[in-house]
């Protein structure tokens, strides 16, 4: 596209903008040669889409040309073969629908549940001493023995976790066992201190309820 600011003559067009002054001009009967036309001020007019210029040729000939602004891709010379992006940023409001997008890109977030390995509620043994049957639907199980106790397991689904949280009565120490159902490393002594705690944390395998870890009274 030529430039507006710097043109005064057409020895200052180059030799595509004469191109396009010949093809307006080859149906001319007055035709002007290059010389003559280049000793002749030119006046020039823009608008928003096309360039024009008026040629005032020997015998007072009035010549009008126009050239449009916009020029084919394959007319431009000397193009870069890439165009490597420099550095920059845009703010949210440049991005067409970004906010939409990333809105519906937001995960649904729902409580998983006990049966596919998430947390449930808290339930308290069935009984405190002797053999207690407890069904594997919570993720906690508490019970404060008095006597020793034998906990037997039904239930579960592979990957949920349990933990049993054990308090002290003092006194006297008892035995817990995790019996039919249950893989435990040992058996747990409650001791004689009053009002403390133990966790036993089990997994579920498929078949049996493995321990995962348990604490020293707390």
């Amino acid at each position: 596209m030529p430039s507006l600011a710097n043109a005064q003559t057409l020895q200052q067009r180059n030799v595509e903008l004469w191109s396009e002054i010949m093809k307006v001009l080859d149906s001319a009967k007055a035709r002007p040669t290059l010389a003559q036309i280049t000793s002749k001020t030119i006046s020039y007019q823009q608008n928003d889409s096309v360039f024009a210029a008026t040629i005032n040729a020997p015998g007072d000939t009035t010549f009008v040309f126009r050239y449009k602004q916009s020029v084919d891709w394959g007319r431009i010379y000397n193009k870069p073969t890439t165009f490597t992006p420099t550095s920059h940023t845009h703010t949210e409001a440049e991005i067409t629908g970004l906010v939409n997008d990333l809105t519906a890109k937001e995960p649904t977030i729902t409580t998983l549940s006990f049966v596919k390995g998430g947390s449930s509620g808290t339930q308290a043994a069935s009984a405190s001493t002797g053999t207690v049957a407890v069904t594997m639907n919570t993720s906690i199980v508490t019970v404060t023995p008095t006597g020793a106790i034998s906990f037997t397991s039904s239930g579960g689904t592979t990957g949920q976790r349990c933990s049993f949280i054990i308090t002290t009565s003092g006194v006297s120490s008892f035995v817990v066992t995790f019996s039919t159902g249950f893989k435990a490393v040992s058996t747990l002594a409650t001791g004689t201190a009053t009002a403390k705690t133990f966790v036993v944390s089990f997994i579920y395998t498929g078949s049996l309820w493995v321990e995962t870890g348990r604490t020293a009274a707390q």
